[in-house]
C-alpha cells in the first residue's frame, strides 16, 4: 500500500556544513604540523600520502585558529595531534589504512642486481593510500576516512561538528555535575544545624529523663525515711534505735544528694560551649557525614 505524506510532515533536511578549505602548500604551516612532518612516528603514513596528510592537518589547524580552538601535539610523544576547546581536549591520530597486499622481501630486493630480476614476495599488510582520522580512546569508535563516495577532506566539517557537539555535551554535563555538587553542599549545610539541634534535644531529653528518675528516687527515699522514723519510735532497744536513726540520716542525705531540685543550675536546657562532629554525626541524614561536606 502506498501512503501519501503531506509536505508539512516531511522532516526538514539538515543544512549542509560549510566546507573547510585544504591548503595547496605547507608554506607558513603551524608549528605542530611541522613537528608532524619532521618527527618520526607521529604520522603512520607512507611517503606517497605524507604530503596530503600534512595538508589535511594544516587545514585542521587553520580551522582551529578560526574557531578559537587550540591545536597542538599530543603529550609524551603520542602519535597524532590534539584539539582543545573550552579546556576539553580531543586527541586524534592521522594515519594511512592498511590492507592485504604483496610484500617484497626487502633484503632480497636490495640484493637484486637487475631491474627485471624476480624477487620473492608474500602477502602482508601494506599501505592502502586511504587516510583515516580517528578520535582516540574515551570517545568510542569514531573516525573519518577516504572512501569511494568521499574523501577525508570532505569530512573535515563533520569532524568539527563532532568536536562542537561533544564540547557542548561535556559542558552541559559539567554544569549539571556542578549544580548537583552545589545542591548536595547546600543540603549538607542545611543538615548541619538540624543535626546539631537533634543532638541537643537528645542530650537534654536524656538529662530530663535522668532528672525525673532521680527525683522519683529521692521521693522514694524520703518516703522510706518516714517509715524508718516510725520504726525508731516503735523500737524499744536504744542501741538499735540509734543505728536506725543514723541510717535514716544517711538516707535523707542521699535523697538530698540525688534530688535534682537541690541543683537549681541544672534545671535548664543546656547547650555545650563546643559541639564536635562526633557528637551529632549520628543525627545527619543517611549518606551524609558531619565530618566533611560531600564531594
Amino acid at each position: 500500500m502506498i501512503q501519501l505524506i503531506s509536505v508539512d510532515e516531511v522532516p526538514p533536511q539538515p543544512e549542509p556544513l560549510p566546507s573547510i578549505p585544504v591548503p595547496q602548500s605547507l608554506h607558513g604551516s603551524h608549528e605542530a604540523v611541522r613537528a608532524l612532518r619532521d618527527t618520526p612516528g607521529l604520522l603512520h603514513v607512507s611517503a606517497k600520502t605524507k604530503d596530503r596528510a600534512l595538508l589535511i592537518a594544516q587545514a585542521i589547524a587553520d580551522e582551529c585558529g578560526r574557531r578559537g580552538y587550540a591545536f597542538g601535539l599530543r603529550h609524551e610523544g603520542e602519535p597524532g595531534f590534539q584539539i582543545t576547546n573550552d579546556d576539553i581536549c580531543f586527541e586524534f591520530t592521522l594515519a594511512e589504512e592498511l590492507e592485504r597486499g604483496e610484500v617484497m622481501d626487502s633484503e632480497k630486493l636490495a640484493a637484486a642486481k637487475y631491474d627485471w630480476q624476480r624477487v620473492p614476495s608474500s602477502l602482508g599488510q601494506v599501505f592502502s593510500g586511504r587516510l583515516i582520522l580517528r578520535l582516540e580512546a574515551g570517545y568510542g569508535s569514531t573516525f573519518w576516512a577516504d572512501r569511494k563516495r568521499w574523501n577525508l577532506d570532505q569530512k573535515l566539517p563533520a569532524v568539527f561538528k563532532e568536536i562542537a557537539d561533544r564540547t557542548a555535551a561535556q559542558l552541559e554535563a559539567r554544569d549539571r555535575a556542578q549544580a548537583e555538587r552545589l545542591r548536595r553542599r547546600q543540603a549538607w549545610e542545611e543538615a548541619i544545624p538540624r543535626a546539631k539541634r537533634a543532638y541537643l534535644d537528645a542530650l537534654n531529653r536524656d538529662r530530663l529523663h535522668r532528672q525525673a528518675a532521680r527525683s522519683a528516687e529521692a521521693e522514694a527515699l524520703r518516703s522510706y525515711c518516714a517509715r524508718l522514723k516510725d520504726a525508731i519510735d516503735a523500737c524499744d532497744d536504744p542501741r538499735q534505735a540509734q543505728r536506725i536513726m543514723e541510717w535514716t540520716q544517711w538516707a535523707q542525705s542521699e535523697a538530698d544528694r540525688i534530688d535534682p531540685l537541690h541543683d537549681l543550675d541544672s534545671l535548664t536546657y543546656v547547650t555545650p560551649a563546643t559541639i564536635e562532629p562526633s557528637d551529632f554525626d549520628e543525627f545527619m541524614p543517611p549518606g551524609m557525614s558531619a565530618y566533611r561536606p560531600p564531594d
